[in-house]
């Protein structure tokens, strides 16, 4: 009998251990895989991933070596030329600088390198001085960045033709006088440095270009071409074009995103309606032609379901829809951008786009830069992470 019960014992004792020590793994568990289910993350646990990823790399490298732009191996490939994207990545500090304080330093020390870029002959002046000095301005009001800033806004007015009444972008190709919707982006640089001093001819240089896209660029159904070429001596339409869509009557999906945020910020900034009714128009045709899961393709007319996805122009677009869902005089459209904002950054933190091994150096994948020139095809790219956060901090 005393056997009997010495044997009972041990068994319960066991059973007991067994328990308590699955209890302790299943917690274990849950910690180690609390960003790995698949379950989309909060926003507060993604930009905790950022800011984790993001400071790390900042302190190991050195703008020395080059700026981060897309991810080949898992690892970042880095330009050390004046490459368009080269102010993300000090724009990405300093967007988690407010969140985090500690990652300021370092957003200074990748900023202040990109001072000569200011003079650069490039329309992407904007993306790279705008998105890094611009934004430690207007983060910090420390005036050590204005310099830098002005002087990059003053560039891009000298590209500025009052025939065609649009900037010049690229200075290469077989075009005339090409504007391609990217460059909607780069007012931005003009309206924020016509508040730190004289608005003119910032403003009304920002104002004509705007005016000129939305008439020229955007189609009756709210689609968009990529590239538009004027004459420079008559302004008139000598072609429009593609050159990162699939053709030139199809709808390349980051530039209908850039469409939505350029003219959103231009709604915003100048009051003008012609503005929100682009910016309505383009985000209506994104929203009626996105897929099942919120994440476009890379161009609109993509009929293959395995081609690849482009998160980079998802996450512009919820930043841009945020933006526009708060200028929007209809209810119904203001509750419809809202929620595909919403919806889009819902699936942009599922595993299936997020990455979240601390192994990995960026944010989104399946990102998509540039198919017909099968460059940065499916992989992680340095601005689809910036405007996912900015998106996150709206």
């Amino acid at each position: 009998m005393k056997k009997l019960f010495y044997i009972i014992f041990q068994k319960l004792i066991a059973i007991c251990l067994s328990v308590s020590l699955l209890v302790a793994c299943n917690d274990t568990a849950d910690k180690q895989s609390a960003y790995s289910s698949s379950q989309p993350l909060t926003r507060e646990q993604a930009l905790e991933v950022a800011i984790k990823k993001y400071h790390r790399f900042s302190k190991q490298a050195s703008p020395s070596n080059g700026y981060p732009r897309a991810v080949e191996n898992s690892r970042w490939t880095l330009t050390n030329w004046q490459s368009w994207t080269d102010g993300f990545f000090p724009g990405m500090l300093w967007n988690l600088s407010t969140v985090d304080d500690d990652i300021t330093a370092q957003a200074i020390r990748w900023t202040l390198p990109l001072k000569s870029y200011a003079t650069m002959a490039s329309h992407d002046v904007g993306f790279i001085i705008n998105n890094s000095f611009g934004k430690a301005y207007r983060i910090t009001g420390d005036a050590q960045f204005i310099p830098a800033f002005a002087t990059a806004a003053n560039t891009l007015v000298s590209r500025y033709n009052p025939t065609v009444n649009a900037t010049r972008s690229w200075d290469f190709g077989p075009y005339q006088f090409p504007v391609i919707m990217d460059n909607m982006m780069n007012l931005a640089l003009l309206f924020d440095i016509g508040k730190v001093s004289n608005a003119e001819p910032y403003y009304s240089t920002a104002i004509q270009h705007a005016a000129t896209t939305a008439r020229h660029h955007i189609r009756a159904n709210g689609s968009s071409y990529h590239l538009v070429d004027f004459s420079p001596i008559s302004g008139e339409v000598v072609n429009k074009t593609t050159v990162q869509g699939l053709n030139s009557e199809s709808t390349w999906s980051r530039g209908q995103a850039w469409g939505i945020y350029g003219f959103s910020l231009a709604a915003i900034e100048s009051g003008d309606v012609e503005f929100l009714l682009a910016a309505e128009k383009m985000a209506n045709y994104f929203i009626n032609n996105l897929p099942g899961d919120y994440i476009p393709y890379w161009d609109f007319d993509i009929n293959d379901t395995s081609a690849p996805r482009d998160s980079s122009a998802a996450a512009i677009a919820a930043a841009g829809l945020w933006m526009l869902a708060n200028q929007s005089h209809d209810l119904d459209l203001q509750a419809s951008y809202r929620n595909t904002s919403l919806n889009i950054i819902e699936q942009l933190l599922t595993p299936q786009y997020f990455n979240s091994d601390d192994d990995y150096p960026a944010l989104l994948i399946h990102a998509t830069g540039n198919v017909p020139g099968n460059k940065e095809v499916d992989t992680s790219l340095i601005y689809a992470d910036y405007y996912l956060v900015e998106a996150l901090l709206m």
